[in-house]
Order: C-alpha cells, then sequence, then structure tokens
C-alpha cells in the first residue's frame, strides 16, 4: 500500500499484484440513476433521413463534422460479426474486438473498416441496444481515410438526457485557447434498422495533434481509468506506480517513462517554494490553468480536476506536458452534486497548483478570464439552434433510455446554466 500526498490531504492508492489484479480503490465514479420511465419503443426514424448527400473529393474534413444538420451514418455488418459483438457485449468487458463492417457517411462509402464497441460502466450498452462504437478506416484497407481522418468516434449520450452536453460543453474550451474535439449530430443505422442520435466526437490521435500542434510525433496516453477483474476500478493520476497503467494511443513505447518523470518531478517539488517555476519547463501550466477555468465553467464533475477522468496526456516533444479535455456527458453539473468542491480538487496538477501561491492567483486570473469569455459566447443561439436541429430525431430514437420529461428538464437545466455560473464563481473566488 502506497501513501501519497494530494495537494494537502493524504491520499491512499492501493496498488494491487499484476497476478492477483485486484483492488478495493477508494475512489468512485458517481453514476446518474436511470430515469424509470423510459421513452416507449417504436420503429420509426426522422421524416428527415434527410442531410443531403456530401461526397468528398479534396474539400477537407470540415463537412464530416458540421454543425448545421444532422448527418447520416448506415452500418452494414454479417451476421457473423453480430454473434461476435453479441457474445462481448452482453455485460461491460475491456477487452477490445473489432470486427469488418461496410459502412456510408453522408453517402461517402467506407468499405471494410474495422469497428468496436466503446464505454465504461456509465455509458456501457450491447450492441442490441445502443452502443457506443468506434470505427477505424484503414484497419482493413491500409491507407484508407475519410478526408485524411482514420478514427471515428460515436457516442451513445446514454448518460446525457439533454443530448447537448458535450456539445455545448466544448465552444467554452475553444474560447479559452484549449483545443478540444469537433462534434457534430448522426443518426445510425446498422443493416437498415435505426440505432439512433449519436454525437460523432472528434478522436484524439495522431491526426487531431497535427491539427492543434507544430510537432504531432509525440508521445499521447489515454489515462482511462484500471477496471480490475473483481469489478472494481482505479483511476489514474500522475504517481509513479500508476504510470504503467496509462493507455498510450501514439508515439514511441518508452513505458511511460514520461509521465514517472512528472510524478517524480511533482513529489519532490510539490509543496515547495519554488514548484510553480520549476515545474513550467516540463509542465505547461498556462495551459492547464485556462482548461481548469473551463472546466469549472462548464461544471466537468467528470474531468481531469474533479474526477481524475476523462483526459489524454500529450508530451509534444521539445514542448511542456499537456492534457486534453475529453467527454462530457457530466457537465453542466453542480460540484457538490458528486460530493466535490473546485476548492478542494482531487486532480494532483490542480490541487498542487491552488496550493502554491504563485499558481493559485494565475488560476484565478484564468477563471477571471472565463467569465469574461462566457459573455461572448451565443451560448442561447447555440442552444436554441442545436434544440432545433435535434428535437424531431430524439422524438424518433426509440432506444434513448430517457423519457420526454427528463430530456425536457435536463434541457431546460442546461439552457438556464449560463444565467447563473458567472455569479456562482464570482461568489466562489471572491471575485
Amino acid at each position: 500500500m502506497l501513501s501519497f500526498i494530494l495537494g494537502c490531504s493524504p491520499v491512499t492508492i492501493v496498488q494491487p499484484s499484476i497476478d492477483e489484479q485486484s483492488v478495493s480503490p477508494e475512489d468512485t465514479l458517481p453514476e446518474e440513476t436511470a430515469p424509470e420511465d423510459t421513452a416507449a419503443p417504436e420503429d420509426s426514424s426522422p421524416e428527415d433521413t434527410g442531410p443531403e448527400v456530401i461526397v468528398g473529393g479534396g474539400a477537407g474534413d470540415a463537412w464530416v463534422f458540421s454543425e448545421d444538420k444532422v448527418h447520416q451514418l448506415d452500418i452494414t455488418i454479417s451476421q457473423e460479426n453480430i454473434d461476435i459483438l453479441n457474445e462481448q457485449s452482453g455485460t461491460y468487458s475491456s477487452e477490445t474486438v473489432w470486427v469488418e463492417v461496410d459502412a456510408t457517411y453522408d453517402g461517402v462509402a467506407l468499405p471494410s473498416i474495422g469497428m468496436r464497441l466503446k464505454g465504461r460502466y456509465g455509458s456501457w450498452r450491447s450492441f442490441e441496444d445502443k452502443p457506443s462504437i468506434k470505427l477505424d478506416v484503414n484497419r482493413y484497407v491500409d491507407g484508407q481515410d475519410l478526408e485524411g481522418i482514420k478514427s471515428l468516434t460515436f457516442n451513445n449520450m446514454i448518460s446525457d438526457c439533454s443530448f447537448m452536453r458535450e456539445h455545448m460543453a466544448y465552444p467554452v474550451y475553444e474560447a479559452m485557447g484549449v483545443a478540444v474535439p469537433r462534434t457534430a449530430y448522426v443518426w445510425m443505422t446498422v443493416n437498415g434498422s435505426d440505432y439512433g442520435l449519436y454525437l460523432n466526437v472528434e478522436s484524439i490521435d495522431d491526426v487531431y495533434l497535427k491539427r492543434h500542434y507544430d510537432n504531432n510525433d509525440g508521445n499521447l496516453y489515454d489515462a482511462d481509468y484500471i477496471l480490475w477483474d473483481d469489478g472494481s476500478y482505479t483511476v489514474l493520476d500522475f504517481y509513479a506506480p500508476l504510470s504503467q497503467y496509462f493507455e498510450q494511443e501514439e508515439g514511441d513505447d518508452i513505458g511511460g517513462a514520461d509521465l514517472t518523470e512528472i510524478a517524480g518531478l511533482l513529489d519532490t517539488l510539490g509543496g515547495t517554494s519554488g514548484f510553480y517555476t520549476e515545474t513550467a519547463s516540463q509542465i505547461d501550466w498556462d495551459h492547464h490553468q485556462r482548461m481548469v477555468a473551463a472546466e469549472m465553467w462548464v461544471g466537468q464533475n467528470d474531468g481531469y480536476s474533479l474526477n481524475r477522468n476523462n483526459y489524454l496526456v500529450y508530451f509534444e516533444p521539445g514542448a511542456p506536458m499537456t492534457l486534453q479535455p475529453w467527454d462530457h456527458d457530466y457537465a453542466f453539473l453542480s460540484a457538490s452534486d458528486w460530493g466535490f468542491s473546485w476548492l478542494a480538487p482531487t486532480g494532483r496538477l490542480t490541487s498542487l497548483c491552488l496550493g502554491d501561491g504563485a499558481c493559485r492567483a494565475d488560476q484565478i486570473v484564468r477563471i477571471e478570464e472565463v467569465i469574461a469569455v462566457a459573455d461572448e459566447i451565443d451560448f442561447d443561439g447555440r442552444f436554441d439552434e442545436t434544440q432545433d436541429m435535434i428535437e424531431d430525431y430524439i422524438q424518433d430514437d426509440w432506444r434513448r433510455e430517457c423519457s420526454d420529461s427528463y430530456v425536457t428538464w435536463y434541457q431546460s437545466v442546461l439552457e438556464g446554466w449560463r444565467y447563473n455560473r458567472n455569479n456562482t464563481l464570482r461568489a466562489m473566488w471572491g471575485l
């Protein structure tokens, strides 16, 4: 059993032996209670199956994520591969199983691509329900892509009864100068059967990194929590014993040595007078503070700062480390809903920053900045346009798990968020 100091409070991290693969972690991920009243199934699709067919051909990938309409994804899969997915998807499994399918996206053919189920406890669903999926465009056909895109991620939005949280959250990060995935709504069919409304969330990979960084050849890690054989799990943060469990997505395999180096740096300098300045060459604090300010404004309960979840880590060669926010199904929530406080975050970087006078002062400047830029974002316009665009599709999505009343309620909470958030942050930080 290893004990560390997280900010000012001792935290115990239990590291199971590799042989036993079992742990009873103190950290838990809150789950949203599924509504008792669910939408009645109807075998119907939107009257307007309606996206106009767009063909690629050199126009770039912007059309793939255009936000002015609901796109169309049609998947064709053999019965043999359906059986493979059904065997794997009855209950949540950390095993990754790929099968070959054909697809079209807005009429553009994607033959012989890879498909797998995705998600964790909150969003995992079987193939016969409404699964989140990933598509690997060049898994079986070398060099195949969709306007340069090699991977596509489609979230089922099961955990988000508003169907709008992630789509509404990312512009706040963008306004703060933090890179985030693009999003687009999609109506999905499988072998001609309606699977419902999905959100196409841009995959964070080397293609994404090339758009946002000068050098996309660095190491990219996914900080998905560790799921042990006994059903328990451990969230990941910058502690040396946990470095081996980050999943490397891009770059050279160096056994997580760069993550271990960051952890050692925090062990040595955390809480010292030189902490902020002496770590600045390896941790991009300006980027981190802007990301944290955006996390606060959008109420991201299931992100890095509060829950040490849903983030990636990128080491750009010759530049300090940055975190990439991801998955906002549990955004626009009060921290207290999950027993958290923004004044006492659990993410090690954020906690140590707020415990350092100079870093805390710069973080508060960024909080003031996000309050200012939030007023410049057309939140109401984006909300109204999105709500109008997806309303009929939500009604026709018989696989959704949220009743009409739940959809209405959560959308009303989201719509009213901006009217109170600035004052909430001002009161919280004495601004």
